[in-house]
């Protein structure tokens, strides 16, 4: 499949890139959502520590809050790859394409398309990940209460 878009790649070249842009965007506001749940989860932890005093409460707590920092800092990083990503193809769109069709902005098809799929599977995983802590710190919320 790779060598195909990178074939037919000076034809769809506005498509292609609409294409990754349309992604971009959805990824974007995936991270997003994902950074204001993240947000409500560190909300509702100080909520039940304020209601609680109890050491079993506190140790759990502790464990959660970690995981929530520590993606939050993985949404961080994530959202400065999509903007690096999002100006490499926005460059694109207004500068020339050499004409062999196999250079974006100075760079090989290969490696932008390559850094799609990287990006992509990042995304994927996660959503996953974030599904995963949301719903292990809802059990340990209904369990402690």
């Amino acid at each position: 499949m790779k060598s195909a878009l990178i074939s037919n790649f000076t034809f769809m070249n506005n498509t292609l890139v609409d294409q990754f842009q349309f992604e971009i965007d959805a990824w974007k506001r995936s991270i997003e959502f994902i950074e204001i749940e993240n947000n409500y989860l560190l909300t509702r932890l100080g909520l039940l520590l304020k209601d609680s005093s109890q050491l079993k409460v506190l140790n759990g707590a502790e464990m959660y809050q970690e995981k929530l920092v520590e993606m939050y800092k993985v949404l961080k990083y994530c959202k400065k790859d999509l903007e690096t990503f999002d100006d490499l193809i926005l460059l694109d769109k207004y500068e020339c394409l050499l004409k062999s069709g196999k250079t974006i902005n100075g760079k090989h098809l290969e490696l932008v398309y390559d850094k799609y799929h990287h990006l992509k599977e990042e995304i994927c995983t996660i959503e996953l990940k974030f599904k995963k802590l949301q719903n292990d710190f809802n059990t340990y919320i209904s369990c402690v209460l």
